[in-house]
């Protein structure tokens, strides 16, 4: 179904019955905190289970090849998924971030508009616009991939990884729009609140995954990895697509393939790139951290590795908060309630500050454990405690900065986003771990410190910046169809009315009479002298 003109978001609202599988949640103004938090729980835990289901994927993956196969295979295994990380996942996330803002301002204007019994097609018109830009990333994305043993044997890396890395990533690369579709169907239903889905989809595939993986090396061989891991990404896509249709989920957001969605794309990447940016920044400053590990000793390499294993599982701990409150706070921006943003920011803060201390004291109490499931190496067990001296306060400071970061998502503040977290990771941190490592010989410590000191010294005074004196709260807007797009130095007087479509109305006079057309309160004028004038 296709629209003749472009469609402000208000003008797609018509009242209808609440979508099927998501709970829709408007959140009054003067909620009590522990409603925000209580939101949080419900949402965010099945969140939190599908993004450790996610991370067990790869970890599965690699024990199964290395296992299976041998030291050669893991490491080409190893090399590929991360230059996969740091591609295709990367820049589908990263992209996917400017459409959890647009989304969520969407669900919040539609509660306030229609109480969520409308529907709202700009969604769905939205979710095209960002599969149209991913696949025009996919080739560019496929490229890199498919010749990146190549570079890896260019730049010295050892040629029998390399022939299995190679063999991978040309697998692999068939692979990238189902992570793409992925990418996009999370944002798609947790910004509609629909979080279960997600969780038992990620559960689901993750059990699936070693089985998988068996089979598949057992009839392919080592480039039966690729095809299972392939597969199992498809086979989410393809459940996610069907619970949509068959549970009526899609009925409030997509009206079919929309031809506007090849229009004002422009506005959708203008978000897109810095969401990448803020991204890539992290996730290339730890792949680079990763590289430099290399060159330490085999003990300290497998110590290093264990800490990055604990630091990714304990992010995801509190992902879920993570990553709803871009939601919720664009939700409410949506809503016209823009302050209650600023409760939910701060709500958000404390709560994952408190699972970071949890998080922290488990590990801590864990830690004369931990390596020995690993390794029977005592002295991997002494420098993997050493390092968790300091990724233990790290992950305190992390936490914080990747929930500002889900703030300014949420508030479509992403350029300011992307200058902190690039300056703290990429100018401040790398070259701090860089000098410490290399020049210094400080050792492998050197590499966790040079992010630390990036983002508490840098980054976390700049973002206490931002929440409190840096962001107009009363003043947020939310992206619609037919405005001006997010400007973060500029905001518009306009402001959404609960009233909904007497907004549009008022808006459309004042085009009208900026165009010189008549509007109705002209019509009404001009009927009263004509009568007067009888």
């Amino acid at each position: 179904m296709s629209h003749s003109n472009p469609p402000l978001v208000n003008e797609s609202f018509v009242t209808v019955g609440s979508a099927v599988g998501a709970d829709v949640i408007s959140l009054p103004e003067d909620v009590s905190t522990w409603q925000i938090l209580k939101s949080f729980f419900i949402t965010g835990a099945p969140l939190t289970v599908a993004t450790i289901s996610q991370f067990s994927i790869v970890t599965v993956l690699l024990s199964v090849v290395g296992k299976t196969l041998g030291v050669d295979e893991l490491g080409g295994a190893t090399l590929a998924l991360g230059l996969i990380n740091a591609t295709a996942f990367a820049f589908a996330a990263g992209s996917c971030g400017a459409l959890e803002t647009v989304l969520s301002h969407t669900y919040g204007i539609n509660q306030a508009q229609t109480g969520g019994r409308g529907t709202m097609y700009m969604y769905g018109t939205y979710t095209q616009r960002m599969l149209i830009i991913l696949l025009i990333l996919t080739i560019p994305l496929g490229i890199i991939l498919i010749y990146a043993d190549v570079f890896l044997e260019y730049i010295g890396q050892s040629p029998e990884v390399v022939h299995f890395t190679g063999r991978f990533c040309r697998v692999a690369a068939f692979g990238i729009p189902s992570i793409q579709a992925f990418q996009v169907l999370g944002r798609y239903y947790a910004c509609q609140h629909a979080t279960t889905p997600l969780s038992v989809a990620s559960v689901v595939a993750s059990l699936m995954n070693p089985l998988l993986q068996v089979a598949f090396i057992k009839l392919f061989g080592f480039d039966g990895s690729p095809v299972a891991w392939l597969f199992l990404f498809t086979g989410i896509d393809c459940g996610l697509i069907a619970y949509a249709y068959y549970s009526g989920l899609y009925k409030q957001t997509w009206a079919g393939w929309d031809a506007n969605a090849f229009r004002n794309i422009g506005q959708l990447v203008k978000l897109a790139i810095p969401s990448m940016a803020m991204m890539l920044s992290e996730w290339v400053a730890i792949e680079v951290i990763c590289i430099c590990a290399g060159f330490a000793q085999p003990f300290e390499l497998a110590a290093f590795s264990i800490t990055m294993q604990v630091f990714g599982i304990s992010w995801g701990i509190a992902s879920g908060i993570m990553i709803l409150v871009t939601v919720f706070i664009g939700n409410a921006i949506g809503e016209g309630k823009p302050v209650l943003g600023k409760r939910i920011a701060k709500t958000a803060i404390v709560l994952v500050f408190a699972i970071a201390l949890f998080d922290v004291t488990l590990w801590w109490s864990l830690e004369d454990h931990i390596p020995s499931l690993f390794t029977d190496d005592e002295r991997v067990g002494g420098v993997y405690r050493r390092l968790m001296r300091i990724v233990l306060p790290y992950h305190i400071f992390d936490t914080f900065q990747s929930t500002v970061m889900g703030i300014l998502r949420g508030c479509g503040l992403q350029k300011i986003g992307a200058l902190v977290i690039t300056t703290a990771l990429c100018i401040v941190g790398l070259p701090v771990a860089f000098i410490l490592f290399f020049r210094v010989k400080y050792g492998i410590e050197s590499l966790w410190i040079g992010p630390f000191s990036g983002v508490a010294l840098v980054g976390t005074p700049s973002y206490i910046y931002l929440l409190f004196w840096y962001i107009d709260w009363p003043n947020l807007r939310p992206h619609e169809e037919g405005t001006q797009s997010f400007e973060e130095d500029s905001y518009s007087p306009r402001r959404v009315s609960v009233e909904g479509m007497e907004v549009v109305v008022e808006v459309e006079e004042e085009n009208n009479h900026s165009r010189g057309v008549p509007t109705n309160g002209d019509n009404n004028n001009n009927n009263n002298n004509n009568n007067n004038n009888n």
